[in-house]
């Protein structure tokens, strides 16, 4: 009531006709009423006329960007007046088509309305978002392509809904799903180009498909537009997952296992707040770890010796065969170039599947030789020890035909030996056996010779086909020389196979195999077949072996005294016996003395035996016996255990001194199987500061045993090498003291060379510094080595007797060095300091 005017300000709450009622009222004062004339007259505000529908059927359509002008009327907030004939609160629908992944933002600009609930609806499945009234905008993402409804009503956050507002529907476009979902609309990838999407909603899940070839590195690579991360994964045709970055980082690397169809998914990361956003997806590959080469055997590629086959490893899963054609014996060096890989294992397989070596990943080499001749298969595959074990490699193969099998595993086939010959062998595989014959005569001493080559060992044994233990010999594996004594006339059987003591089972090596016939069993064994001996007559022998007997006949006079005298040769003792069987007599020296008196019982023929003496370590040698009777001049014996050489019209070999600085050898001479030692000396060797230089020698005859500095040379700086047969190589070595003479070095050599044989020995390669520095000359003065019995009383073989021989037989009788019967010059069989003063007088001039 204002001024006499009365107003009712009223909204329709539903659409159907009203009536205004106009009636007195009463004077709460005296009780009366009211009464008297009015006019009425009624107004209508349309800014709050429902102009959308209530129901999701006749929505209001409503397009991106443009304004809807509207109001929220009625408004009452009373739920309970719903579907009465008061009608309910004002709802106003609009609809819109949404696009899956597109973001809608709606917004409402309020008029006289203080405040609106804004929702999304779907046609089916009810209520997609709501701002519960709070604030004028909602953002929704649309998760798939279909009709959806916009839906604003009153807040009971807000005094009165009731009023006027403007909608405006945004979409953002740059959201909107380009890629499939799943595997069947996957995006065809094209290498190289960049591919737009968008993870949106946050569930999207965009698909690309690619082709793959095995080994290939695939790299996918996402740059983020407004997204603030992405999750990569790889999965197969059966979405199996393969590879995935867990949504951290923005790239994927991946090996292709096989060829085929593979899928990249792109999907919203768990690692940002964030997930909604664009992007750009670029796939790219490394086809340098493509697979090149076959799965097994039969795809296997060919290998060519000597040249480089290029691979990869790639994936994990990946081996990759190489066939090549195997020789029994052949050692084959197997060897990875690793180019991006550093690590792999090499392996060797059979026909069969079977794997006969392996490296196990460790190393980039193998070694391995052939059993058996056949196809066999070089597998590279990757590696668990390698930091980096997929990436490419080189792959040579080489095979070392100097371990080919030359000779037969069988006895009955081995390979003749024509003696004083070298046969080059070699152990290959490591279960070789290496078999040679030669016809042997019993009694005979035969040098085995191994010269060793690759193989720093091998184990030889000699025997006949059928023999025992006790008819061969062997060497276990240790020695390069076995000396054996053949027990009977009879073609025997050399053979050899690898040591186990050896630090290299498997290469090469020679044998020569050289006879003693010095030894050979000249007497029967039968005292009825025994040879006749003179009397007074000297004949030789040897007993040999340990169990040979040799018999003589002769005859006798009753009552005559005669004398058995023996004149050892090589032999260190014999036992011989005197018999007459029918005179029951019997005399023996027991393997003591050399001669043995007797007195003949009866007139007739005596046997004479002569064998091993027990009392010796070494029973077998060379002797001459005689027998004497009483009053007969006895004829002087040969001695056969250092003959005096053969005098010849040559002047004795001499070393000629140079006159200016030099390197000088001496001439040696000593019998096969014994130990010289070969100085090399300085003459003239005045500032000289540091050389070094080459020893030459025959390997037929000579085998070097070891190498010591001389009295010039500095130990710390002193070094050598023989692994070249025939060669000792002194290196670069520092000088001491500041004489002319003295010597370089000393080699220790074994004898190994046929009785009689000469050798040069000579010097190359020098190269000395001298404290001048001015250019140096240096003469080099080679010598001769022979193999032959050395002078009586020369222990050092330089065919002289010098105090340096008395020196030397000193130290062999306080047992410093290894006795050396050429210095017994007494011959009691040992070396005595009688010895040494003995050859102390044959040194003084005469």
């Amino acid at each position: 009531m204002s001024g006499g005017q009365k107003t009712i300000t009223w909204t329709a709450r539903t659409t159907d006709t009203y009536y205004v009622e106009v009636s007195g009222t009463i004077n709460n004062v005296d009780g009366s009423f009211y009464l008297g004339n009015y006019t009425l007259s009624a107004f209508e505000d349309t800014r709050f006329l429902d102009r959308h529908s209530e129901e999701r059927n006749s929505a209001t359509q409503i397009s991106p960007g443009n304004v809807y002008q509207g109001a929220i009327s009625p408004w009452t907030n009373q739920p309970t007046l719903a579907n009465t004939v008061d009608g309910g609160d004002d709802l106003d629908y609009f609809q819109f088509q949404a696009q899956r992944g597109v973001r809608y933002n709606v917004e409402v600009d309020l008029g006289s309305s203080e405040g609106v609930e804004i929702a999304i609806h779907t046609a089916f499945d009810g209520m997609a978002k709501t701002n519960d009234g709070i604030g004028n905008t909602l953002s929704w993402i649309s998760p798939s392509n279909s009709t959806h409804y916009i839906a604003l009503s009153g807040t009971d956050r807000v005094r009165n809904s009731n009023g006027t507002y403007a909608v405006k529907l945004n979409a953002e476009s740059a959201l909107l799903d380009q890629h499939a979902g799943s595997s069947d609309g996957a995006t065809v990838v094209s290498f190289g180009n960049a591919h737009q999407g968008s993870i949106s909603p946050a569930d999207d899940l965009d698909y690309f498909s690619f082709p793959t070839q095995r080994g290939v590195k695939y790299m996918l690579e996402a740059s983020l537009g407004s997204a603030d991360g992405v999750a990569l994964e790889i999965i197969d045709p059966s979405e199996t997952s393969l590879a995935s970055n867990g949504g951290v980082g923005t790239s994927l690397e991946w090996l292709a296992p096989a060829n085929g169809i593979y899928l990249a998914v792109v999907s919203a990361s768990p690692q940002v707040p964030d997930v909604i956003g664009t992007y750009s997806l670029n796939l790219s590959s490394d086809i340098t770890l493509q697979d090149r080469h076959g799965e097994s055997g039969t795809t296997a590629s060919a290998i060519s010796f000597g040249n480089t086959h290029p691979g990869a490893i790639s994936p994990e899963t990946d081996r990759d065969y190489f066939s090549f054609s195997a020789e029994r014996g052949v050692n084959y060096s197997v060897a990875l170039d690793m180019i991006s890989a550093d690590g792999a294992v090499i392996s060797i397989e059979n026909s069969s599947g079977d794997t006969v070596s392996t490296t196990n990943g460790l190393g980039t080499g193998l070694g391995w030789t052939a059993a058996s001749t056949g196809t066999f298969f070089v597998v590279v595959s990757h590696s668990a020890q390698a930091a980096q074990g997929i990436g490419t490699y080189s792959l040579m193969v080489e095979a070392n035909t100097s371990l080919e099998d030359r000779h037969l595993d069988t006895a009955l086939g081995g390979t003749p030996l024509s003696f004083g010959t070298v046969y080059q062998g070699a152990i290959s595989p490591q279960s070789d056996f290496d078999y040679f014959s030669f016809p042997a005569e019993r009694g005979v001493e035969y040098t085995l010779d191994l010269t060793y080559g690759s193989a720093t060992s091998v184990s030889l044994e000699v025997n006949s086909l059928d023999g025992g233990t006790d008819s061969g010999a062997r060497n276990y594996g240790e020695s390069n020389i076995v000396k054996w004594t053949a027990p009977d006339t009879e073609t025997y059987y050399v053979g050899v196979s690898s040591s186990p003591k050896a630090l290299e089972a498997t290469g090469t090596y020679s044998l020569k195999v050289t006879p003693d016939t010095s030894l050979k069993d000249r007497h029967p064994d039968s005292s009825a077949s025994g040879t006749p001996i003179g009397v007074g007559n000297a004949i030789a022998g040897a007993v040999s072996p340990a169990s040979d007997y040799d018999y003589f006949r002769f005859q006798a006079e009753k009552g005559i005294t005669y004398t058995v005298g023996v004149n050892l040769g090589t032999a260190e003792a014999i036992r011989f016996s005197v018999e007459k069987q029918n005179a029951s007599f019997s005399a023996s020296n027991f393997g003591l003395e050399n001669s043995l008196e007797w007195e003949a019982p009866v007139t007739g023929e005596y046997v004479l035996a002569v064998s091993a003496s027990g009392r010796v370590g070494n029973p077998v040698g060379t002797y001459h016996i005689t027998v004497t009777r009483e009053g007969d001049a006895r004829p002087p014996v040969p001695s056969v255990s250092q003959p005096t050489p053969e005098p010849t019209n040559e002047p004795p070999p001499r070393v000629v001194i140079p006159d200016n600085t030099a390197l000088v050898l001496e001439s040696r001479v000593s019998h096969t199987g014994s130990i010289v030692r070969v100085p090399v000396k300085l003459n003239k060797a005045q500032g000289v500061t540091s050389l070094g230089f080459t020893l030459n020698y025959d390997p037929d005859a000579l085998r070097v045993i070891g190498a010591v500095t001389g009295s010039r040379l500095a130990a710390d700086s002193f070094s050598y090498d023989n692994y070249t047969p025939g060669e000792v190589r002194f290196g670069f070595a520092v000088t001491k003291g500041k004489g002319a003479g003295g010597t370089a070095a000393v080699v220790e050599f074994q004898v190994v060379g046929i009785q009689g044989s000469v050798s040069p020995l000579t010097l190359s390669d020098a190269l000395i510094s001298h404290s001048s520095g001015d250019p140096l000359t240096v003469e080099l003065v080679g010598a001769d080595f022979r193999v032959g019995n050395k002078v009586k009383g020369d222990g050092d073989g330089d065919s002289r007797v010098s105090a340096m021989d008395a020196l030397l037989a000193m130290k062999m009788a306080a047992s410093l060095v290894t006795p050396d019967l050429t210095l017994d010059i007494n011959g009691d069989g040992v070396i005595t300091t009688e010895d040494a003063r003995a050859i102390l007088n044959m040194a003084r001039p005469s």
